[in-house]
């Protein structure tokens, strides 16, 4: 189903809001496309939700319209653990982290970096290969802390990623060693050489290799500036020995942080799920991805 048409219902009361799109409603300018279904939503209070429509105007199933819509099935102390495939919703505790101290301490990001090296143990982590995935997952969950006030490490259910379960990616091929990573560099966002790789083929085979739509690229160090998100599947060929540089598409997954400036990233296993268009443009990504709020800080 090709998604083509959002609704934004906001609700700017202190108290939940149900709230319905009515059967008829126009959904084009032309008046020609309108939704075939009433929707209702409940909206909580100072928040809002996308209603998401293909173009036949009928309503998308699914009404997670962002990271916060996700619920959390476990709440485990700090002493727990979480799987990098996990497929529950989990959060952990963060010790020594308070509410007030979630957006303008850098001990508590410093706390997030070191809790997501316990939590996240079995991850694979090389970052002198360029392979992370811990601090993508400690920052989304940093930023999600802030919203829902609870510090606190997501399983990556819970920040809406996926494993990325192909033999034929970058991520894959470069941990398997038939390619290795020279150079992976961000710089700017929401273009189509965002992101800036030097690739080198270690076999005596042409590689074809795929950079998944989804696929997460985080900041090597924790510096405020944003992690990079991949709009659409890139296919790239490297011949048998080559070292060969490919530019990369990629879109911000965070609106509140810095626009990245020829800072190392990381490449990473996890995927950004498609809510539905969720990749048409910047702003709908980061309507999906940063939630509900605007108002939390890398």
């Amino acid at each position: 189903m090709s998604l083509e048409y959002v609704i934004k219902l906001s609700n700017p009361t202190p108290r939940h809001r149900n709230m319905t799109i009515r059967r008829g409603r126009p959904l084009s300018g032309d008046r020609i496309v309108c939704s075939t279904d009433d929707v209702s939503v409940r909206v909580p209070p100072y928040s809002w939700m996308n209603v998401l429509y293909d173009d036949n105007g009928t309503p998308h199933p699914s009404i997670v319209r962002s990271i916060d819509d996700i619920g959390i099935g476990d709440e485990l102390p700090s002493t727990g653990r979480i799987s990098f495939n996990e497929e529950r919703t989990i959060r952990i505790k963060v010790d020594g982290v308070d509410n007030d101290s979630l957006t303008d301490d850098r001990a508590s990001r410093e706390k997030f970096t070191e809790a997501a090296s316990k939590v996240y143990s079995d991850l694979h982590h090389a970052p002198d290969q360029y392979l992370g995935g811990r601090m993508v997952l400690a920052q989304n969950s940093f930023l999600r802390s802030q919203r829902d006030g609870k510090p606190g490490l997501y399983s990556p259910a819970a920040l809406n990623l996926r494993v990325d379960e192909g033999t034929d990616t970058l991520y894959h091929m470069v941990k398997a060693g038939s390619l290795e990573m020279l150079e992976c560099i961000g710089n700017g966002y929401n273009s189509d050489d965002a992101l800036q790789l030097k690739v080198s083929n270690n076999t005596g085979e042409r590689i074809r290799f795929r950079v998944p739509q989804g696929m997460m690229f985080e900041q090597a160090d924790w510096t405020g500036n944003q992690n990079l998100v991949v709009p659409s599947d890139q296919w790239y060929e490297i011949g048998p020995g080559e070292e060969q540089s490919f530019p990369v598409p990629a879109m911000c997954a965070n609106a509140t942080g810095g626009s990245p400036n020829r800072n190392r990233m990381n490449l990473t296993p996890f995927l950004f799920k498609d809510r539905g268009g969720s990749f048409r443009s910047q702003h709908v990504l980061w309507n999906i991805a940063d939630g509900r709020r605007r108002d939390t800080r890398l």
